[in-house]
């Protein structure tokens, strides 16, 4: 069986760029994922604290005042966390 010198050059083409861009398009589902799950976490955190949406600023002082000890305004329940 012959080589065919066509068929050789036909197998020595430029490399498509369509890998490249589902490489990058991968990379950025892959970055878009965690940033979903960081904010589903951050909204769970601030649902449990009772105040979703109410900005972070009330966020953060709630939080520290319970690092601190005072009193946060609310009675906790039995198996509520420390």
């Amino acid at each position: 069986m012959a080589l065919n010198p066509a068929r050789l050059s036909a197998t020595d083409e430029e490399p498509s760029y369509l890998v490249s861009v589902s490489d990058l398009m991968v990379g950025m589902l892959f970055i878009f994922i965690i940033i979903l799950m960081a904010f589903a976490f951050d909204f769970r955190i601030a649902q449990e604290d009772g105040d979703a949406g109410s900005g972070a600023a009330r966020t953060r002082a709630r939080r520290a005042q319970r690092r601190e000890g005072a009193p946060s305004g609310r009675a906790r329940s039995a198996g509520g966390r420390a």
